[in-house]
């Protein structure tokens, strides 16, 4: 656990940072920035004070898509690594 107790960071200060990271994840969803969104939502998850299921699904989700879209290999059935000599 983050000691955001330390920074000032009450209950309700620490729900509100994290609605706005996932708001700006949100954004950079939509904008197709996976990696940016996934940053945020991954950030919302480290200052949330209680477990969002949102915020891990939508960062697979991001994450899930960056890979599809920045692999040359979007399918999980083939990967480079285990070719045949």
């Amino acid at each position: 656990m983050n000691d955001f107790h330390e920074f000032g960071y009450h209950f309700q200060g620490r729900k509100e940072l994290a609605t706005r990271l996932k708001t700006k994840g949100n954004s950079a969803y939509q904008l197709r920035n996976f990696a940016d969104a996934a940053e945020l939502y991954t950030r919302a998850i480290e200052v949330s004070p209680k477990s969002e299921p949102v915020f891990y699904s939508n960062r697979a989700a991001c994450q899930l898509l960056f890979l599809s879209f920045s692999s040359p290999f979007p399918f999980f059935g083939f990967s480079p690594l285990f070719e045949e000599d």
